[in-house]
């Protein structure tokens, strides 16, 4: 697999920004000056979560921004949703 880069900007590599973006077709997240308006704003604690998830990090309760993201990116990547993500989805 394509592990996501959650430690900054994927262009210019900042690490702390107030909005951020993520670009489903590479998979990659930006800051607001670097975002060219392909895929769509995120709440930028789900960013936070991710990365502390990637850390280690991670508590029950951060579980549904992300899951959230995730079926985003593969309801578009599949054109379809898939119905057992949305079950889980309403399960946590």
């Amino acid at each position: 697999g394509y592990a996501l880069n959650l430690n900054c900007c994927a262009r210019c590599g900042c690490e702390e920004f107030d909005r951020a973006f993520f670009d489903y077709n590479s998979g990659c997240f930006y800051c607001e000056d670097c975002f060219d308006g392909k895929g769509r704003e995120i709440n930028v604690e789900t960013f936070r979560i991710l990365k502390g998830v990637s850390l280690g990090e991670l508590r029950q309760a951060d579980f549904v921004k992300p899951l959230r993201l995730l079926n985003y990116y593969l309801v578009n990547k599949c054109e379809e949703q898939i119905t057992s993500f949305k079950e889980l989805l309403n399960l946590v």
